[in-house]
């Protein structure tokens, strides 16, 4: 997997820029957050069981909720959540769609706190994570697997006007 990912970055980072395609599964990105010290904070908070076309990652979370007032400490979220991939030329973003706490959906107050946030946000304060993300042109889930490209495919897919879904 990591070789996949210095073939893709080395591609994209070439002058001129060759073009690439980097295909991840959901069990290449468990694999990676398992193994992956870049990825460590997310060890144990998230797994990845299935990619659904056009624009859908679904997962199972656990997360601290040490923001809300009322949680107490020490408390964690465990449920199923599934993300929308927003890709546009540039920047691609991970938006919460659903949540589901024991087979139950959760009230609409609580979804809407977590549908603002991209999941790929913290990420984005890094420079270099940044400047890779600068040189995708698109992202799209097909056949079970996220596909990242630095050109435009004739798939594309989730929201791509930039807005949040």
């Amino acid at each position: 997997i990591r070789g996949r990912i210095v073939d893709f970055l080395d591609a994209i980072s070439s002058t001129p820029q060759k073009p690439a395609e980097l295909r991840l599964s959901a069990r290449d990105l468990n694999i990676l957050i398992a193994n992956d010290t870049y990825l460590a904070d997310l060890r144990g908070t998230i797994h990845f069981t299935e990619f659904i076309a056009p624009d859908t990652l679904k997962t199972r979370r656990t997360r601290p909720m040490s923001h809300i007032k009322f949680w107490k400490p020490r408390r964690y979220l465990n449920a199923f959540m599934d993300y929308k991939l927003v890709s546009q030329e540039g920047n691609i973003s991970l938006f919460v769609q659903d949540i589901q706490v024991d087979g139950k959906q959760v009230p609409d107050y609580f979804l809407k706190k977590f549908q603002s946030q991209d999941m790929l946000e913290p990420y984005k304060n890094d420079e270099h994570f940044l400047e890779t993300l600068k040189k995708l042109k698109s992202a799209r889930i097909q056949e079970g697997e996220l596909i990242l490209a630095n050109f435009s495919s004739q798939t594309t897919t989730g929201n791509n006007d930039g807005q949040k879904p």
